[in-house]
């Protein structure tokens, strides 16, 4: 049987999503960084994959986007800071 090209990502998608749920849960560490660079701390917020458990049946490309996926490093490791991003951002007032 041939598939239309969107008939046939809906079936990657519905067969992905139907064999997820036997997997076990993704698992993560809630992360806070704090990188030296020249003396001046840098601080890092997100997650570090423990367990990949469902995400696997979609090759690690899920990620929420509350927080950022970080990779995982000890204590005192020296890192190297390759680039160097400056983001602004406003506060916003907190929901009514």
């Amino acid at each position: 049987m041939h598939l239309t090209e969107h008939e046939q990502k809906l079936y990657d998608l519905v067969t992905k999503r139907f064999l997820a749920v036997f997997f076990p849960n993704a698992e993560f560490l809630l992360t806070n960084r704090v990188t030296r660079v020249e003396g001046e701390p840098f601080k890092t917020e997100g997650k570090v994959m423990v367990k990949v458990g469902w995400m696997e049946v979609y090759g690690k490309e899920v990620q929420s986007d509350d927080a950022p996926i970080l990779v995982a490093v000890e204590p005192s490791e020296k890192v190297k800071a390759t680039e160097v991003r400056v983001e602004g951002a406003a506060t916003k007032r907190p929901p009514a």
